[in-house]
């Protein structure tokens, strides 16, 4: 894997990055805009106030990285491996984010509005689901082992062929589709 030495406060648009190796990185207030991540591991790298738009990542690794009032606008991710990343601190404005086929572990989603978000096929261990609006929130075959759900407006939220969730439907208020 190449090493990249990125600087914080940069501005990248339509690049392409393939198979780097960014850790112990200050990339805050960074911008990305119509940028594609391939086989990317980023490890513990400070994205505070960094700006992800219409970004594509695809077989990354995101292990233990700050996200404060970190923005991601239409941002999706194929096949990725994601570690405690406490979603929550993202800036919540216009939060476009999905999730195709990842494994996203001891991950925390807690006061978020998740709606129309999609987590399809995703491995969701040991995540924290508390407090947030998943209406219409896409969970179709994902594996909820020892995952947290708690005070959610699950309403059309779709669970079909998912597993290992445990969700009270009186603390969940709202239809869910199984």
């Amino acid at each position: 894997m190449n090493k990249i030495n990125l600087k914080a406060n940069s501005y990248f648009e339509d690049e392409c990055f393939n198979s780097l190796t960014i850790e112990n990185t200050d990339l805050k207030k960074t911008e990305f805009y119509g940028c594609s991540f391939t086989n990317c591991n980023f490890f513990y790298v400070d994205f505070s106030e960094a700006i992800f738009e219409e970004c594509q990542f695809s077989n990354c690794v995101f292990s233990i990285n700050k996200i404060f009032d970190c923005s991601f606008r239409e941002v999706n991710f194929y096949e990725c491996k994601l570690q405690g990343i406490n979603f929550e601190l993202l800036n919540q404005f216009a939060l476009e984010i999905n999730f195709n086929k990842c494994k996203l572990q001891h991950c925390s989603y807690s006061q978020m509005d998740l709606s129309n978000t999609s987590f399809e096929g995703c491995s969701l261990h040991e995540c924290d689901f508390n407090d947030n609006n998943l209406r219409n929130v896409n969970f179709k075959y994902c594996d909820f082992t020892g995952s947290l759900f708690s005070n959610n407006n699950c309403e059309n939220a779709n669970f079909s062929n998912a597993i290992n969730f445990n969700i009270n439907p009186t603390d969940n208020n709202k239809f869910i589709t199984y």
